[in-house]
């Protein structure tokens, strides 16, 4: 879920995902162990350790949009953006790696484009920022890569739109 209390579905999909691969490792390991005699309680319990490790890191950030600020929490780290300050928006590694979105007041944002594609408050949110930003002057860069982006979204969601009405 988002902090709107939508659920985000792009992430659920990673958070299982990553507790699939997390699972499979210990089951491997244990596997091995077994079949090699050298199972014991201890190493067992090191090996969930080094499971759950792997699924922490693995796991998406949580974003969320609330009064005009855009904000990714992390494993370490927390980053924020006023969205109605924002100066410059940059793709890094092509269209669909990272989106860095960057505020007046130095705030730096970095987020996967399928995240804001699969919540439509985010990026609604986000689009009303960025209007904002562009009506107050601040934005200087990155119109390209957002109106992609926008362009993809939008895209997509008319395609769900069709298809669920048959007329595709």
């Amino acid at each position: 879920m988002n902090d709107h209390g939508a659920p985000d579905p792009h992430r659920c999909r990673e958070l299982r995902t990553g507790g699939y691969a997390a699972a499979a490792l210990l089951a491997a390991l244990i596997a091995c162990d077994l079949a090699t005699g050298a199972l014991a309680l201890p190493r067992a319990a090191g090996w969930a350790v080094l499971a759950m490790v792997v699924y922490v890191l693995v796991r998406p950030p949580r974003i969320a949009a609330e009064g005009g600020r855009l904000t990714v929490r992390g494993l370490l780290r927390e980053q924020s953006v006023r969205t109605d300050q924002l100066i410059t928006i940059r793709c890094r590694g092509g269209m669909g790696s990272r989106l860095v979105l960057e505020d007046l007041m130095g705030g730096r944002v970095q987020l996967d484009p399928r995240q804001l594609a699969a919540s439509p408050l985010l990026w609604h949110h986000l689009d009303s920022g960025v209007r904002r930003s562009r009506e107050r002057g601040f934005l200087r860069g990155g119109t390209r890569e957002l109106q992609a982006l926008a362009d993809h979204i939008d895209g997509g969601g008319a395609r769900k739109v069709f298809e669920a009405s048959g007329l595709t």
